[in-house]
């Protein structure tokens, strides 16, 4: 079931809190009244013990008169109801209400004779009175503690409310000034995703209106060739068949474009730079494991290309030089504005021209490569060939046995 911020903030939380208050209202009223019975019963234990002693000296030490007026005493000033019976069970004295329920106290001599019995009830005594008046005054002040708390916490919590409210509002404003952290940093990502959508709805509208003249040059070739087959101005050829085939192929190679959802992976003019920088930074906890001292040398460069590719070009190109290459040496990464190009050079086992030539026909590794570094399927160095293929671009491999590898990529204009 779901709900506003108003009922969790006006009836969730006051509820919550109300039984939350209630209960521990509830068990505070048990703990004192357990604690005031204990104390009550203990208090009344010492007294009638204290005042069957005292009737005994009375008794014995002075008279039965003497003994009475103590009692009248006693019962004025404890609120208590007596009664006395002498040794002859004949009632001496009795409270204006006679006990009903109460100890009953046996009074002995010190040669344990009996003097007479004595029976108090403490039901209206005036400790019990003072126990049930501090009762009372802890309820009503527990009550009216609990009502102030509540009028307190309901107007807490509708001010966090409002606070709250204000700054739900302002999700969406990228100059909102927010009070809760956790929704300004909710409305960042918000406005952030919502400038990502807008690029990405910019750029596929864009790449769409390019693609589709893109695709137009080919499919006029194509209907060309087509038209004039049927018409039977052309004579099917192989020729025909290998050009009509390389115009699907290029057809073939602006689809991904179309679908490309995530801006990453879709062609814009970008500076590959900071990408590069970026992610080299990544890499240098590898490097660091082999002591290998990667130098940079990276002037910006603008190009055509998906953040994702260029990513894949200088990651395969960059851990081929790390497998490669022995501890302690050093990896040159550089990228040259006027030639427009990216260069990695290494100081690694470098290959043969031999070698070369079979890397650059399809997915090849050398038995010295495979005993140097054992795992691998050469797979990484045909993807940066794919993706320089793509772009138009030119893959250059030199290298030298022994000394080291340089692998360029020279980019298009445009």
């Amino acid at each position: 079931m779901m709900m506003n911020f108003r009922v969790f903030f006006k009836r969730k939380m006051v509820r919550f809190f109300a039984i939350l208050f209630a209960c521990i209202a509830v068990i505070g009223n048990l703990g004192f009244y357990l604690i005031a019975k204990i104390q009550y019963n203990r208090e009344v234990d010492r007294q009638n013990n204290s005042f069957a002693a005292m009737m005994t000296h009375l008794i014995t030490m002075e008279s039965i008169d003497t003994t009475l007026i103590y009692i009248e005493h006693y019962d004025h000033t404890h609120g208590v109801n007596i009664a006395f019976w002498n040794e002859d069970n004949q009632l001496l004295f009795e409270s204006v209400i006679m006990p009903t329920r109460g100890p009953i106290f046996n009074l002995y001599d010190s040669e344990n004779q009996l003097l007479g019995k004595v029976m108090v009830d403490n039901q209206s005594s005036f400790f019990g009175k003072d126990i049930s008046i501090g009762f009372i005054i802890y309820n009503v002040l527990t009550l009216f503690l609990f009502i102030v708390g509540l009028s307190i916490l309901r107007k807490h919590l509708d001010h966090q409310y409002e606070i709250l409210n204000n700054d739900l509002n302002l999700v969406g404003n990228d100059n909102g000034i927010f009070v809760f952290a956790d929704i300004e940093s909710i409305n960042e990502r918000y406005i952030k995703a919502l400038k990502i959508e807008t690029e990405l709805k910019t750029i596929q509208s864009h790449y769409v209106k390019i693609l589709a003249h893109d695709i137009k040059t080919p499919l006029t070739v194509m209907k060309a060739y087509l038209e004039g087959i049927q018409s039977n101005r052309l004579v099917f050829s192989k020729d025909i068949g290998n050009e009509l085939l390389e115009e699907v192929n290029s057809i073939e190679k602006l689809i991904p474009q179309f679908i490309a959802t995530d801006i990453n992976q879709l062609a814009i003019h970008q500076n590959i730079t900071p990408l590069i920088k970026n992610h080299l930074i990544k890499l240098m906890p590898v490097f660091k494991t082999k002591y290998i001292d990667v130098q940079e040398n990276l002037e910006d460069l603008e190009l055509t290309i998906s953040a994702t590719d260029i990513i894949r070009i200088i990651e395969h190109l960059t851990f081929n030089a790390f497998y490669y290459s022995k501890p302690h040496v050093i990896i040159q990464i550089t990228i040259d504005r006027v030639k427009r190009s990216l260069s990695v050079i290494d100081q690694g086992i470098g290959m043969s021209d031999e070698t070369i030539k079979k890397i650059l026909e399809g997915p090849y590794r050398h038995e010295e490569s495979i005993r140097f570094h054992q795992k691998g399927s050469g797979i990484g160095l045909q993807i940066v060939k794919d993706i320089v293929h793509k772009y138009n671009g030119i893959l250059l491999i030199n290298s030298i046995i022994d000394k080291g590898t340089n692998i360029s990529i020279i980019f298009p204009e445009g």
